[in-house]
């Protein structure tokens, strides 16, 4: 049961990053420069990693939420998006 519905949960959070996505001039302060560039991380990688941050250093949970090594951001430039 519980199970059940962290599944439900989760898959109504991605989706809601999904749409986000779809729209994210809608979330971010300058549309026309803002996640514009081809980056390291996605909108929603982005988007994803703050949500789930936890107590710690963003270094951290930068390599925990976006395991592949290539295409793992400093923590500064993480910061800096």
């Amino acid at each position: 049961m519980i199970m059940k519905h962290a599944q439900k949960v989760k898959k109504r959070y991605l989706t809601i990053l999904n749409d986000m996505a779809k729209n994210r001039d809608s979330y971010v302060k300058n549309p026309e420069k803002d996640f514009t560039r081809k980056r390291k991380l996605s909108f929603q990688d982005t988007i994803n990693t703050i949500v789930t941050y936890d107590a710690g250093s963003i270094g951290r949970c930068i390599k925990r939420y976006i395991p592949k090594v290539e295409k793992t951001p400093t923590t500064s430039a993480f910061l800096q998006q």
